[in-house]
């Protein structure tokens, strides 16, 4: 029976076709604390007067998705809860990015900020804020101040806050924004006079009225810092040049009385100024030792006096002492090295400095900076306090008959190839998983031969070699704890199947010819791996005729290998296009038992040039390839199939609907398909039945991986968790797949 096409399928009443149910979600492994993922930057402190809230631009969901993150620490400077506080994790594939943060205490309320725009309108940035209580509960909705490019800083003082920012990057000027005790807006936004370009600006207030710091890029090549008090009903006062020639950003604290100004002078000085209310000077020094030339500068109040956190080129932190009049007392020790972002907040009780800093991990992991903090005083010690679990990627799984095992890559200090048992009820078995590899970039291949599981990976550095391990159902590593080398060359993609007696490992490589334009720079191998692990001596070629092959899929039906990959090449003859627009079709290869090539040619499934991520199922009898297609590579939202005999031509390539990544399966002669389109999709592929089995209430759902065993189904996938012990980082779940139903769910 031919596969329904979705419109028939919105129309098909479910009733009247079996369909299965999913049992409860199970996750992978454990939680552990860790660095969250990807990168965390531009932190803000501020506090109560009791406790201390550190925000900051975080990307642990993905490097395309800004969010901003805080958390509360205590008068000692612990953290005080450590699931942090989400502020705002935009939502959606076109979500506006939330970058830069800001806080302030306004006396009875946090007010958190941030700079926003929308993915399409790069330049329509604004600042969008939000007020939340002690504890970071949100306060209200969220209030925008449009037109705002950049924001450089918010203090309070009357019930008044002062947002201080500038308004574009052409032609850039200082305005201010007054807000009231709720947040509302008072009045209108208000600018200080402006020179040909100004910004990196700093702003403070003594309790009675505020100050207002800036650079100032005048007429000269020299850059000016201007200084101008502001009242609390928003009335600039006179401005002052404070320096006629500055090599980077001033910044500004009070002590409650007085205002502190510090600002880089000519070389390597360094100039503090303090100021009264009205911006008079009362004492000016120059600074030619003991303090140097710092690149980031932060400055908060410090008992009488003042703190400044000051980090160098070479990421070295310090904290200098300042007396009231800006005179250098001493230094306190901090135990790190800072990247940027030096910010600090101080009460009566102690100051809090907060900065981000980098660290380093595998490439697979995709991680960056993290946020730390530390209370100033005499007993340095950092803590590091943008965490999560660690973030799991790249998920496999294979089926034996009784259980499972899967394979990913655990995003810690390094990347690391881990695999976890699964029992048939759902129960992992290994706990936070076998370590079998670090630093692994690329995806894993993963099956089972009959015997025992096969996983295969390309090792990392220069020579990217592959490895192939063998996993006994017990959990034993048959060879070895880094298994052994199939390939000593340098592969890109690596993928697996199995017949029940042997596995057939296929990878890639990219041979360059050193022609300008070649028409074949790729190389596609296939060999066989035995149940005793042996690995056949010499590969066979498979016929391709791009630049690259990727996301090999292999299935085994009678007596018959099929392997399917993504054709990867650039279309160099595309008049104005640089770089070169990059194509992707389907492409198969079918080969005997003993490895003999029944097609002289690649199956050319498709060839619109944006198609990837094939998955093959095999039945017994032929094949099901099932991929995803977009209007380009970041937009695979349109799922095809095609049903590939043993012998002969391929059927006609049948249109599944909206989806993305499918995994393919048989099961008792029937095929399924498992997708993500908002929520996780399973597919009967005979019967045309459709049925959502996770709904993504706790955070986006992707990669959906299915696997067989018992005769039921398994479907591993990733999710951005959202509960706090994951705290929204992508961990690997599975849901098993129960007896047959009848479902009146119609998908539209």
């Amino acid at each position: 029976m031919q596969p329904l096409k979705r419109s028939l399928l919105a129309c098909l009443a479910l009733l009247c076709a079996p369909v299965v149910f999913a049992w409860d979600e199970v996750p992978l492994s454990p939680p552990v604390e860790n660095r969250a993922a990807f990168n965390q930057s531009a932190p803000a402190v501020a506090t109560d007067g009791t406790n201390y809230l550190v925000v900051w631009q975080d990307d642990r969901g993905s490097i395309w998705k800004e969010s901003i993150f805080g958390s509360l620490l205590g008068p000692d400077g612990k953290v005080l809860d450590p699931a942090p506080i989400a502020i705002d994790v935009p939502t959606g594939g076109n979500a506006p990015a939330a970058f830069t943060a800001r806080a302030v205490w306004t006396g009875d309320a946090y007010l958190v900020g941030w700079q926003t725009f929308p993915r399409d309108n790069p330049a329509a940035r604004s600042f969008r804020y939000v007020r939340l209580d002690r504890e970071g509960h949100t306060l209200g909705p969220a209030r925008v101040i449009p037109d705002a490019a950049q924001v450089w800083g918010l203090a309070s003082a009357g019930g008044r806050t002062l947002v201080i920012f500038t308004n574009n990057f052409t032609k850039s000027i200082v305005f201010g924004q007054l807000l009231g005790d709720q947040g509302e807006p008072l009045g209108g936004r208000f600018a200080f006079m402006h020179g040909r370009y100004d910004w990196g600006a700093s702003v403070a207030s003594n309790g009675e009225s505020f100050y207002v710091v800036w650079s100032r890029d005048g007429a000269s090549p020299n850059t000016q810092i201007i200084g101008a008090p502001v009242s609390l009903e928003g009335q600039i006062g006179a401005e002052r040049v404070l320096a006629e020639k500055a090599s980077a950003f001033p910044v500004v604290a009070s002590n409650g009385t007085t205002y502190l100004a510090v600002y880089p002078g000519d070389g390597t000085a360094i100039i503090t100024e303090e100021l009264d209310g009205s911006g008079a000077s009362l004492k000016r020094i120059v600074h030619t030792d003991g303090i140097g030339a710092y690149e980031e500068r932060g400055l908060g109040a410090y008992g009488r006096g003042y703190a400044l956190l000051a980090a160098s080129s070479a990421q070295t932190l310090r904290a200098f002492l300042l007396d009231e009049q800006g005179e250098l007392t001493g230094s306190l020790p901090v135990a790190a090295t800072a990247l940027s972002g030096v910010t600090l907040a101080a009460n009566a009780r102690g100051t809090v400095a907060a900065w981000n800093d980098a660290t380093v991990q595998g490439v697979a992991a995709v991680t960056g900076n993290d946020i730390y903090s530390d209370l100033l005083d005499a007993d340095p010690g950092r803590q590091l306090i943008s965490t999560s679990a660690p973030r799991q990627s790249m998920l496999r799984i294979a089926g034996d008959g009784t259980g499972f095992l899967s394979a990913w890559i655990e995003g810690r200090d390094r990347a690391e190839l881990r695999i976890g048992r699964i029992s048939a009820g759902g129960r992992p078995l290994d706990g936070e998983g076998i370590v079998v590899a670090t630093g692994v970039e690329q995806p894993p291949a993963l099956t089972f031969d009959g015997a025992n599981y096969v996983l295969a990976w390309i090792a990392p550095g220069e020579h990217c070699t592959v490895r192939v391990m063998r996993i006994s159902p017990a959990g034993a590593l048959l060879d070895g704890p880094s298994g052994r080398t199939a390939l000593d060359g340098c592969a890109i993609s690596v993928g697996l199947g199995a017949n029940g007696h042997e596995s057939l490992l296929a990878w890639s490589t990219s041979v360059p010819t050193g022609e300008p334009f070649p028409e074949k720079r790729v190389t596609l191998q296939v060999v066989r791996v035995r149940q005793n692990g042996t690995i056949d001596d010499a590969p066979r070629d498979v016929p391709s005729d791009r630049l690259r092959a990727l996301d090999l899929s292999i299935g085994w039906s009678n007596d018959t290998w099929l392997l399917a990959w993504t054709s990867y090449f650039d279309f160099q003859d595309c008049g104005p296009c640089d770089p070169p627009l990059t194509f992707y079709d389907i492409q198969a290869a079918r080969l005997t038992g003993e490895l003999a090539l029944i097609d002289a040619e690649p199956i050319r499934l498709t060839d619109s040039g944006f198609e990837r991520a094939p998955s093959v199922g095999a039945n017994g009898d032929d094949f099901l390839v099932a991929w995803a297609s977009g209007g380009d590579y970041y937009n695979l939202h349109n799922l095809f199939a095609s049903r590939i005999p043993r012998r002969g031509d391929p059927a006609e390539v049948t249109p599944l609907g909206r989806g993305a990544a499918p995994s393919v399966v048989a099961l008792e002669g029937d095929y399924f398909i498992a997708f993500d389109d908002g929520p996780l999709y399973l597919l009967d592929y005979q019967r045309g039945s459709l049925q959502a089995f996770s709904m993504g209430d706790n955070g986006p759902q992707h990669d959906v991986r299915l696997a067989v065993a018992n005769g039921k189904l398994t479907a591993a996938y990733l999710r951005e968790a959202s509960e706090p012990q994951y705290k929204y980082v992508d961990r690997a779940f599975l849901r098993f797949f129960g007896s047959l139903r009848r479902s009146r769910a119609v998908r539209k």
